[in-house]
């Protein structure tokens, strides 16, 4: 599925936008923040580093967030990568 890429806050973090609204927010290479349309805003409840923390913190200060595992924000990434059917509900 295509999408957008933009820098956000630090040099080290980036946010994707898909086609269907979806928002993956990445610090390094690891989702950990999403925004899902119909759903809203998660982000991780797994620990990482102090700088990956702050990524987070930076992110979520914007958003109304839920929580969801690594393994869900990994998932719903996934999905949005490599499975270009799914849309807006």
């Amino acid at each position: 599925m295509k999408y957008t890429t933009k820098k956000f806050g630090a040099k080290n973090c980036h946010e994707r936008t898909y086609e269907n609204g979806a928002r993956v927010f990445f610090s390094y290479a690891t989702p950990v923040g999403a925004f899902m349309p119909g759903v809203g805003a998660v982000r991780t409840t797994a620990t990482y580093s102090r700088t990956t923390s702050k990524h987070v913190n930076m992110w979520s200060r914007d958003e109304l967030c839920g929580f969801a595992t690594a393994n869900d924000l990994k998932d719903f990434y996934h999905v949005c990568e490599y499975e270009p059917m799914w849309t807006r509900g």
